[in-house]
C-alpha cells in the first residue's frame, strides 16, 4: 500500500493490547532499524543589493590643455541577506508504529476464519484471527468457587431499609424501587424480596451439604492452589473463538503487558488478534488450562470429577462452570499476540 497516495484509504487499527517489545523487534528487522522520530528542516532567505554610481571628469581643464576628456564611473555594491531555518519533529506513538508495521507485514499475514485454516499453518506463522476472547475457564471456576464460599456467610438485607426506600420513592426520588412501586406497589417488592431470601437460604443449604464435607475441603484446597499458581505465573491464558463459534485455541499474554483494565476491556468483545503461532495442536492433541498450575500433574478426570460435584449443587453454578473447556482439544492453535485491536 502506498501511504503517500492520498487517494488510497488507510485502515487504521486501534490496539487495546500491544506487545511493544515484540513490535519494536519486528519493525527493526523489517526496516534494518527504526526511529521513533523523523525531523525535517525548512529554510528561507532574503537578499538585497545597494548600488551607487558617480562620474569623474576633467571637463574645462582638459579643454584648455587640449587633453582628452577622461570620464570614469565609481560605484559601491552592498549585499544584505537574512536566513531563517525551521526544524519540525514528527514523533511516532506506539499505535502509529503498529499501523506502520501492519502495512509492512500485510502480505505475510494469514487470515484464520475457522478450523479449516488451522491445518495449513505451522509454528512461526503470522496469523490474524477475528473473534471473541473469553477469560480462562480456570479463572472463572476460581471466581465462582470464591463467590460461593462468600455466599455461605451472606445474609439478606434487613427489611427496614427497603421500607425507607419505598418512602423515598413516593417522594419522587426514583430508581428501581420507585419503578417497582409504580408497577406493583410495596406488596410486590416484599414478595420478590421474600423469594430472594428463600432462594438464598436454599443455596446456602445446598452449599453446606457439599462444602462442609470432604469434597468441600478438597474444593477449597484446589481453589487456594489455583489462586497461588496463577498469581505466581508470568503468563495469562485466554480462550479465542471465531465469530462462527469455532474454538480457535489459546492466546497467551505476558502478565506485565496486560493489566486488569486491558483484560476487562477485551472480554466478550469481537476483536482481531494478530500474532505468532507458537503451537499447532493436531486432531487428538490437547492444551490444558491447568498446565500453569500444580494441578497439571493430577489426572484431568480427577479434577473434573471434583468440580462436577461442586457444579451439581445448583444449576446456577453449573451454568457458568465451563468444565468442558478446561482442556482444549485439537485441531487448535496457541498464539502469542503481537496486538489485539478493533
Amino acid at each position: 500500500m502506498n501511504t503517500d497516495d492520498v487517494n488510497v484509504p488507510r485502515i487504521l487499527h486501534f490496539p487495546l493490547y500491544l506487545n511493544v517489545s515484540m513490535m519494536s523487534s519486528f519493525l527493526a528487522s523489517v526496516e534494518d532499524g527504526y526511529s521513533e522520530e523523523a525531523s525535517a528542516k525548512t529554510s528561507a532567505s532574503q537578499s538585497t543589493k545597494d548600488s551607487r554610481q558617480g562620474e569623474l571628469g576633467l571637463g574645462l581643464t582638459a579643454a584648455i590643455f587640449k587633453l582628452a576628456d577622461i570620464r570614469g564611473k565609481f560605484g559601491r555594491d552592498h549585499d544584505g541577506s537574512t536566513a531563517e531555518e525551521v526544524q519540525m519533529v514528527r514523533k511516532h506513538t506506539e499505535g502509529s508504529l503498529f499501523n506502520k508495521l501492519y502495512q509492512l507485514l500485510e502480505q505475510d499475514i494469514t487470515a484464520v476464519t475457522g478450523l479449516k485454516d488451522i491445518q495449513q499453518l505451522e509454528p512461526g506463522s503470522i496469523v490474524e484471527v477475528k473473534g471473541a476472547i473469553t477469560i480462562s475457564p480456570v479463572q472463572e471456576i476460581l471466581q465462582i468457587i470464591t463467590s460461593a464460599i462468600s455466599l455461605l456467610n451472606a445474609t439478606a438485607p434487613p427489611v427496614e431499609p427497603i421500607k425507607q426506600q419505598q418512602h423515598g420513592a413516593r417522594k419522587g426520588h426514583g430508581g428501581a424501587i420507585h419503578q417497582a412501586v409504580q408497577k406493583g406497589g410495596p406488596a410486590l417488592i416484599s414478595a420478590k424480596w421474600a423469594a430472594w431470601d428463600s432462594q438464598l437460604e436454599q443455596w446456602q443449604a445446598e452449599l453446606r451439604q457439599v462444602m462442609d464435607g470432604e469434597i468441600g475441603a478438597l474444593i477449597r484446597r484446589i481453589a487456594e492452589r489455583i489462586q497461588q499458581d496463577t498469581e505466581a505465573s508470568t503468563m495469562i491464558d485466554m480462550l479465542l473463538k471465531s465469530p462462527s463459534g469455532d474454538l480457535i485455541g489459546v492466546i497467551t499474554l505476558p502478565r506485565e503487558s496486560a493489566p486488569t483494565s486491558v483484560l476487562e476491556s477485551m472480554l466478550g468483545a469481537h476483536l482481531t488478534v494478530l500474532g505468532k503461532v507458537t503451537q499447532c495442536v493436531p486432531a487428538g492433541g490437547t492444551i490444558s488450562f491447568l498446565r500453569r498450575t500444580s494441578l497439571s500433574s493430577v489426572p484431568t478426570d480427577a479434577v473434573d470429577a471434583v468440580i462436577q460435584q461442586f457444579a451439581s449443587i445448583s444449576t446456577e453454578f453449573a451454568r457458568y462452570l465451563r468444565i468442558d473447556e478446561l482442556t482444549v482439544r485439537g485441531p487448535c492453535l496457541q498464539i502469542l499476540p503481537l496486538a489485539i485491536y478493533t
